[in-house]
């Protein structure tokens, strides 16, 4: 006869003082379900991740709208600078619709624009040289910006307001630097010009080249010319002779807001137009 911890450990049998628990038929095997707090606990969560993949959809919503917005902006400003290189006039049109464009579709753009990517047409600031849509809120804020304006916006001038080229014309064409000749000065964005003088401008190698000219210059435009009048002769020598705005000006200005003046420490050489 076994005795104590001398019980056999054989399957079927149980050691001494080990009992096996007993399963009553009102017992239930089922697993237990959720509290009513895990469930509260666990729909929080879901919400705040379907709040955050709602963020993040509509993140990459607006992110591929404005990509292509500003695609479209670059395509038209390409064709602008085209356009301002091949023609006597800047483009100056302000919407981008064929019904406005006319030939300029098919000769500086291959098909008509699109709309932007909120449903209108781009538009187009000559002063300011910048193409644009008015975004999300459909105003048109590039002229007046303010906090909030959410225009895209392209510049397709340069940033400095300079002098880029002077160049002269032999109006009275006696291959001669004479009177009744003149030198137009080309502005890099367009300008808002007031009293404009000789006074305004000063030339290099040699000093006071102009003369008596006289300054006739637009209200507004990209240039003004510089006439050449008697009594004083002018003493330009073309490829060499420089001109740059005085340091002061204040008669030329671009027409940004705030309005920049007519800067350039080098000067530009005054060179004879290629006709």
């Amino acid at each position: 006869m076994f005795q104590g911890s001398d019980l056999p450990t054989s399957p079927g049998r149980w050691r001494s003082g080990h009992h096996p628990r007993i399963v009553h038929p009102w017992e239930s095997e089922i697993p237990r379900g959720f509290s009513l707090i895990e469930l509260m606990v666990t729909l929080l969560i879901l919400g705040v991740v379907l709040v955050f993949a709602i963020h993040e959809y509509e993140d990459h919503i607006v992110s591929a709208k404005v990509t292509r917005c500003r695609s479209d902006l670059e395509d038209l400003a390409k064709a602008i600078r085209w356009y301002n290189i091949r023609e006597e006039k800047p483009f100056a049109i302000g919407t981008f619709t064929a019904e406005y464009l006319g030939p300029f579709i098919g000769t500086y753009l291959e098909v008509a624009p699109p709309k932007d990517p909120w449903g209108q047409p781009y538009r187009h600031n000559p002063d300011l040289g910048v193409v644009y849509s008015c975004g999300p809120n459909l105003i048109d804020e590039t002229a007046d910006v303010r906090a909030g304006a959410d225009d895209l916006v392209f510049h397709y001038l340069p940033a400095d307001f300079t002098i880029t080229k002077a160049e002269f014309v032999d109006a009275t064409r006696n291959n001669q630097v004479d009177f009744g000749d003149e030198v137009e000065i080309t502005f890099s964005r367009p300008a808002r010009m007031n009293g404009v003088s000789l006074f305004d401008f000063v030339t290099m190698f040699p000093e006071n080249a102009f003369g008596s000219a006289k300054v006739v210059a637009p209200a507004k435009g990209s240039s003004l010319k510089i006439v050449f009048n008697p009594p004083l002769p002018p003493k330009i020598r073309l490829g060499e002779t420089k001109v740059k705005p005085f340091y002061d000006i204040m008669s030329v200005v671009d027409c940004g807001s705030p309005a920049r003046r007519l800067s350039g420490v080098e000067g530009v050489v005054i060179q004879r137009r290629k006709m």
